[in-house]
């Protein structure tokens, strides 16, 4: 009888404890939210002109297509510099085509930084309004939004567009998030975090819209694609707490 009642505590305290882990999991948020501070004005009719100029661009923007890529390094470039902040582009060479990394830099110069980018390269042939001129689009209302509000930073900022994140060049040294994680390297250039907006464009009520590729995740989130997904590495809790926390409209 002491033996059945050690087991069953043993499978409650299990149940109990994955349960809370689960809960964390899906709720990196704990305590209450800071219901007074301000809302920024996030213009959506800009955000929508960002999307629809990229994915207009023909031939679509993808590797082989040099000048849509070129077409949409400019349009991001010109964006930036409507800002007065400091813009630069960083070029390289892959086979016989050059391609363009577009960068839009904020606070103190030599500061620790802060790198906020997404990808404007599309696989294939497709206007590619998710992925990725959503992110795109996300990347330059942000810097308008530092514009807007004009904080004093301690930080340097970075809002970075970056090229030739998809396939072949997927996974390998090519691509533009690479050789710019490689020149801050050589640099020895302090990086507090890179942020990453990736696909935050979609958004569906129905059922199922929403898929996993591991099948414990599709247990822990919900499968209704309404969402925006903060990722980070295990270590990174805190982090990814602050930035949901900090996204958070409520």
């Amino acid at each position: 009888m002491k033996i059945t009642n050690r087991i069953y505590l043993i499978l409650l305290a299990t149940i109990l404890f994955l349960s809370l882990i689960i809960y964390l999991i899906k709720n990196p948020i704990l305590g209450q939210l800071d219901k007074n501070k301000p809302i920024l004005s996030i213009n959506k009719e800009r955000l929508y002109s960002d999307v629809k100029k990229l994915t207009l661009i023909r031939p679509y923007r993808n590797f082989r297509n040099i000048s849509s890529i070129e077409n949409s390094a400019d349009y991001i470039l010109n964006e930036f510099k409507k800002l007065g902040f400091g813009t630069e582009i960083q070029e390289f060479w892959v086979g016989k085509n050059k391609y363009k990394n577009v960068i839009c830099s904020i606070g103190p110069r030599d500061a620790e930084r802060i790198i906020i980018g997404a990808h404007y390269d599309v696989y294939g042939n497709q206007p590619g309004a998710d992925d990725n001129a959503s992110g795109i689009a996300g990347v330059l209302e942000l810097a308008r939004l530092f514009k807007q509000r004009n904080p004093e930073l301690k930080h340097r900022i970075d809002f970075i567009a970056y090229t030739l994140e998809e396939s072949p060049f997927f996974k390998t040294e090519f691509m533009g998030s690479a050789i710019h994680a490689k020149s801050l390297f050589e640099a020895r250039v302090k990086v507090k975090v890179m942020i990453c907006l990736e696909m935050i464009g979609f958004y569906s009520d129905k059922s199922y819209s929403q898929h996993f590729p591991n099948l414990l995740l599709s247990y822990l989130y919900p499968s209704k694609g309404n969402f925006i997904l903060v990722v980070g590495k295990l270590w990174q809790r805190k982090l990814v707490r602050q930035i949901k926390r900090g996204s958070s409209p409520f």
